[in-house]
């Protein structure tokens, strides 16, 4: 997921459902939603199954809301067992 493209929170959540789902994708719309979509490719894939994330441009987060919004979401992916690049 690009971070760079990250202007506002449901930026994030429209970028995953396409990384995660596919063109028009739904991954959420706020952190409750996100985290019972991430709960079902957690129960689906198993707790040992390998699952990556890779936020790219994380450098170019362009303010301290978004930065710290996105450090949130690390922490929900990390709680599912992503591993984060």
């Amino acid at each position: 997921i690009d971070v760079s493209l990250i202007k506002e929170e449901r930026d994030f959540f429209y970028l995953a459902g396409l990384e995660f789902v596919g063109g028009r994708g739904y991954f959420g719309h706020d952190f409750h939603t996100f985290k019972d979509c991430l709960l079902e490719i957690y129960q689906h894939n198993g707790y040992l199954y390998s699952k990556k994330i890779v936020l790219l441009n994380i450098d170019k987060i362009y303010n301290s809301e978004i930065s710290t919004f996105v450090g949130e979401i690390k922490k929900v992916l990390l709680s599912y067992k992503f591993s984060m690049a």
